[in-house]
């Protein structure tokens, strides 16, 4: 938060009924009578308590994306090579004059094929 209670001393602020570890704005005395309201003030630099935390989670974040993307272009390059290489190759069993070739490039390719078709 933003703002923190002044406290004047002797006095403290009241626990919540309704949130676990948390206080309300009401002063009370040793005796825990009321004694007023506590008076709030702005502090501006709340966030350094949470930047290392921020800082990691950050950094974390940073080194998923960028291994996510070398990983990506890894296996997209091995496999272009891998698509490119089997499309010059004969077929391992059948007649010599079938080849592979990709699919989208010949008027055989169906739905369900696996990558490569059989051309005469």
């Amino acid at each position: 938060m933003a703002y923190e209670p002044i406290v004047p001393t002797g006095l403290h602020l009241g626990t919540s009924h309704n949130v676990p570890d948390a206080v309300t704005g009401h002063l009370f005395d040793s005796a825990n009578n009321l004694r007023g309201h506590a008076a709030w003030q702005w502090v501006p630099n709340r966030l350094s308590d949470h930047t290392p935390t921020i800082m990691w989670v950050g950094l974390g974040i940073a080194i998923g994306v960028a291994a996510t993307y070398v990983g990506s272009r890894a296996v997209s390059l091995i496999k272009r090579r891998w698509i490119s290489s089997r499309g010059s190759r004969k077929a391992a069993s059948g007649p010599a004059d079938i080849y592979l070739a990709p699919v989208g490039l010949t008027e055989f390719a169906k739905p369900e094929s696996t990558g490569l078709v059989a051309v005469r």
